[in-house]
This record gives structure tokens, C-alpha cells and sequence, in this order.
């Protein structure tokens, strides 16, 4: 049983402030409550069923015991809510892992990811080779935490032709990585040709613009 549904079956059984009091502890016990947090919320709301069982006449007692059980059943159905929801948490889109290879290592291993079939793969070094291959000309500075929006609006303010394919391999990107919708080899071959693009192509001037709208 939920802790929603055990609070909800509370307030149809009509329980006195004493009794309150003991569910409420009862249900601090229990490990979907060991967040810090969560836990100095849920005792402050005993400490209220505990203060209204001292005084008042028992009807106003049942009635406050009965509220703020509802309360506590409203806060973890929201919390449980926030949890099922990956985006809310999810990590800043980073393009590089703990080590930076060059180009042309990024491309190589594009390359054999897609020869493998594996797609998702084969996309991230994609897009990992055109980072690099900035970086290495001079035209994205080379800081910890690349994001793969400052990857797209680098690459699309020098090469402005292909700011729509750019965005569109960042949104992909931040899929694969991070929104559990995996490449097909569509996608992978889109993002290795556009890098290779990119690459063989002679950069113009900057261009000043909007920032893509590729999420950070």
C-alpha cells in the first residue's frame, strides 16, 4: 500500500489526535521518508497533530488530525509525481565524458560505432567529434562542462548554413544521453555527414544572433 493510500484509508477510519500522531510516526519509518528534507517536513506536521491533541474539544481535534493527514497524503503524491519525472533532475547536458580526445579520435570512433550498428554511440562521438574539431580551430573555447548548446550556437554562428541541422543533432544528442530515446542509424548517419561537413568547410565570419533553441 502507498503512503497515500494508507493516509487516505486514515481518514475514512476517523482517528483521534493520539492515534494521528502514532500513523504519522509510524509512516516517518518507512524508507520512502529518509530524505532529509521530507523528513523535517513530516515531523514539523506531527508536532501539530501532537500540539492540537492537547487542547480544543474532540470534534476540532479529529477535524485537524483529519486535515493534516490530508495534507501529508497531498505532499508525497506530489513528491512521488516529482520523482517519476526524469527531466525535472536530469544532469546539464555535457558533451564530453571524463576524457577529451581529439578530433579526428572523436570521428574514429563515430565511425566504428555506426559500423557496429550501434547508433546511440555513433551519434554522441558524432557530435563529440564536432566539438573537438571547434576547439581545435580556435572557434569554441575549451572549458570544463561543454554544454552541447554552446557546441550547436558556436558551430552555427560560423557556419550559419547549417544552424537547423545543428539544432536539430543538439536536441537529438540530449535525447539519447538523457531522455532514454535512443539513436537509429538515420540519425547516427545524419550526425557523423553534418560533423564531416562542418569539418571540411571553411568558417565565416561570426555571426551575431539569437542563441539556438537547443535546451541547456
Amino acid at each position: 500500500m502507498t503512503p497515500v493510500t494508507r493516509a487516505t484509508s486514515t481518514l475514512l477510519l476517523d482517528p483521534g489526535p493520539d492515534e494521528a500522531r502514532r500513523l504519522l510516526q509510524r509512516e516517518l519509518e518507512g524508507s520512502e521518508y529518509r530524505e532529509p528534507f521530507l523528513q523535517r517536513v513530516l515531523g514539523w506536521v506531527s508536532d501539530l497533530v501532537g500540539a492540537a491533541a492537547q487542547g480544543g474539544d474532540g470534534l476540532g481535534r479529529a477535524a485537524t488530525a483529519g486535515l493534516l493527514l490530508l495534507l501529508v497524503g497531498a505532499a508525497v503524491l506530489a513528491l512521488s509525481r516529482l520523482r517519476r519525472d526524469p527531466a525535472r533532475s536530469a544532469p546539464a547536458p555535457t558533451v564530453f565524458g571524463e576524457v577529451r580526445l581529439g578530433a579526428a579520435e572523436h570521428r574514429a570512433a563515430a565511425r566504428a560505432a555506426y559500423d557496429a550498428a550501434r547508433w546511440d554511440d555513433a551519434l554522441v562521438e558524432a557530435v563529440r567529434a564536432l566539438a573537438a574539431g571547434l576547439v581545435d580551430r580556435g572557434l569554441l573555447d575549451d572549458q570544463a562542462g561543454l554544454t552541447v548548446r554552446e557546441v550547436v550556437t558556436a558551430a552555427g554562428r560560423r557556419f550559419a548554413g547549417e544552424q537547423e541541422p545543428l539544432d536539430g543533432l543538439g536536441r537529438r544528442f540530449d535525447e539519447v544521453r538523457y531522455g532514454d530515446r535512443p539513436a537509429d542509424e538515420p540519425a547516427a548517419r545524419s550526425a557523423l555527414d553534418l560533423e564531416g561537413r562542418v569539418a571540411a568547410a571553411t568558417p565565416g565570419a561570426a555571426v551575431d544572433g539569437p542563441v539556438s533553441a537547443v535546451p541547456r
